[in-house]
């Protein structure tokens, strides 16, 4: 049976924001299930496989004012755009 944890990852700094994906895809290379979720910064959520820095710059942003896209460093900067 395939499972899946869905987590949200609050980040606390931006030295959190340089360490907490390439944590948490460390961790999911060996968990026993998949892991999904979102790490969750000042602008919104993003997911957190967007920010491990295999996929294109612009990541999706998630937040209570809607759905944007911001460049991956803006969002872990801090910044909403």
């Amino acid at each position: 049976m395939d499972r899946t944890s869905t987590l949200l990852w609050p980040l606390s700094s931006a030295t959190h924001a340089n360490t907490l994906p390439s944590d948490i895809a460390r961790i999911a290379e060996t968990a026993p299930m998949r892991l999904d979720g979102e790490i969750v910064y000042h602008a919104g959520g993003v997911q957190w496989r967007e920010l491990t820095g295999a996929d294109e710059d612009e990541v999706l942003v998630k937040g209570a004012a809607g759905v944007h896209v911001t460049t991956r460093a803006a969002f872990l900067a801090g910044g909403a755009s």
